[in-house]
């Protein structure tokens, strides 16, 4: 997110009204994408020695607590 724009930083966008706006959609579309698929795979480990999850939030839920 800090370098979402390539070579931008978020704070670089300070003051341009649009490329907030667009930084905000985009960033929006991302978190929903990502919470929205069941993959059964998410986890912090590809060897499966701790559980994996169907859903992105899931994995966080966990990950949180």
């Amino acid at each position: 997110m800090f370098e979402w724009i390539p070579g931008q930083t978020a704070r670089s966008l300070a003051g341009d009204d649009e490329a907030l706006l667009r930084l905000g959609a985009q960033l929006g579309e991302s978190i929903a994408r990502l919470h929205a698929p069941s993959l059964g795979s998410f986890g912090s480990r590809l060897d499966g020695s701790v559980p994996s999850f169907d859903r992105w939030m899931d994995y966080v839920s966990y990950r949180i607590d």
